[in-house]
């Protein structure tokens, strides 16, 4: 995978490489490439959409976009984000101080995931 380069020296277990070295084996660099582009602004805009919906106490949509969310981000080894979205899904949510802060944290993760992942396809 020389063509990705991804510095997780400063959030260790953010980007699980190897599954991305697992998808250019399986589809090769330049498919892996294309879908990392396409996933980037999909989580971008999930993300916004949960947040959304989450103030807006719409809870069936945010519990199905956590839950396409987290699929893609487990697919792409953005692992410790998929953990926040699969608690986010399978949580009974409603507003309270717990939910709260794992809408905090899939905001802080998401960014944080697709910096790395936006410096690797450079």
């Amino acid at each position: 995978m020389s063509e990705f380069k991804f510095n997780t020296d400063l959030d260790q277990d953010l980007i699980d490489e190897s599954i991305l070295h697992a998808l250019v084996d399986a589809i090769g660099a330049t498919a892996v490439n294309d879908f990392l582009h396409r996933f980037i602004d999909d989580c971008d805009a999930r993300t916004h959409r949960i947040i959304e919906a989450y103030g807006k106490n719409r809870f069936s949509e945010v519990e199905l976009e956590a839950h396409t969310l987290g699929t893609s981000a487990a697919t792409y080894g953005a692992v410790k984000l998929e953990v926040v979205c699969r608690a986010i899904e399978y949580a009974k949510p409603f507003k309270n101080e717990f939910f709260d802060e794992k809408i905090e944290q899939l905001q802080i993760l998401s960014m944080r995931s697709l910096e790395i992942l936006r410096e690797g396809i450079k």
